[in-house]
């Protein structure tokens, strides 16, 4: 549901009280990384996330081993080292693709559209990324990956092609109660009306 505050307390205490490491400790441990990156402790998202690695590089679980190198690789993206992230996150995303995780897969190369400095190339992640969560059927991927490929081609100058990606986006995340996908959604059509010069109905948005 998006409440990451309280996921990343719960996995918290529930790791505090974990007998050993292994699998599903290691994944925990990747997934409060996220939670606590997402409040704003970098530091310790990043200890927590390689935590994760080594736990899973031990444990031999090489699904854990691709999601903890994502993470990380989103986490260094996300503070400006572009080089160093998008390396991990490539890492992430060939170990997936070995796995044939394609949830794994489709993550990591979303992350990588995160890296807007080269729009052509986001763009081009992204669209890859929503092509796989279309294939799963994975409808909150889906939502965020429109809306981020909108966003994306806003910022490029193309002022047509976002409306129907947003539009679609809003009606997946009201359908599947993504009140946050909501949110974003409408957010961007703001931003999209407000370029196309129809101010009134963009701060309606």
């Amino acid at each position: 549901r998006g409440y990451l505050w309280e996921l990343g307390d719960r996995l918290g205490q529930l790791l505090e009280h974990a007998p050993a490491a292994g699998v599903y400790h290691a994944r925990a441990l990747a997934i409060r990384s996220y939670c606590i990156f997402r409040q704003a402790n970098f530091s310790q998202a990043i200890r927590t996330a390689e935590q994760s690695l080594q736990m899973a590089r031990a444990l031999s679980d090489r699904q854990a081993e691709a999601f903890s190198l994502a993470l990380l690789g989103l986490f260094t993206l996300l503070l400006r080292n572009m080089q160093e992230g998008e390396s991990l996150l490539q890492r992430g995303v060939a170990l997936s693709r070995t796995l044939g995780d394609t949830i794994g897969q489709a993550d990591a190369i979303y992350w990588l559209s995160v890296n807007g400095g080269d729009k052509i190339r986001a763009i081009g992640f992204s669209r890859e990324s929503l092509r796989l969560y279309r294939e799963l059927g994975h409808l909150s991927g889906i939502t965020r990956n429109l809306t981020t490929l909108a966003l994306l081609t806003i910022w490029s100058g193309d002022l047509s092609s976002p409306g129907p990606w947003l539009e679609e986006a809003l009606s997946i995340a009201r359908r599947i109660g993504d009140q946050t996908g909501e949110c974003d959604a409408l957010t961007s059509f703001g931003m999209l009306l407000y370029w196309q010069g129809d101010y009134e109905r963009a701060n309606a948005y």
